[in-house]
């Protein structure tokens, strides 16, 4: 229990620091996307623009056949059989 002449000091204290509070975290937030933005802009576009530059189809795989409906390989895999099944590795 607080005595009642510090009441309206409790109260205007509580209010100064929530108003800290959400000063504080505006300026944090705004910073946040300063950053964020800076970074980027000065690391993400150039790593972008230089793929784009000197590696335009990055799914290109090399030799292959132009008139593949994917890009996909079969995978050659050794014949399923009861020995194979039961090594742990």
């Amino acid at each position: 229990m607080t005595p009642e002449p510090l009441r309206p000091l409790l109260i205007l204290l509580k209010l100064l620091w929530r108003g800290m509070q959400a000063f504080t975290k505006g300026i944090g937030t705004l910073l946040a996307y300063l950053v964020m933005s800076a970074v980027y802009f000065s690391v993400v576009g150039p790593v972008s623009l230089s793929m784009r530059l000197f590696r335009p189809d990055p799914t290109d795989r090399g030799p292959g056949d132009p008139n593949a409906e994917s890009y996909g390989r079969t995978l050659d895999l050794p014949p399923e059989d009861l020995k194979r099944a039961q090594r742990p590795y």
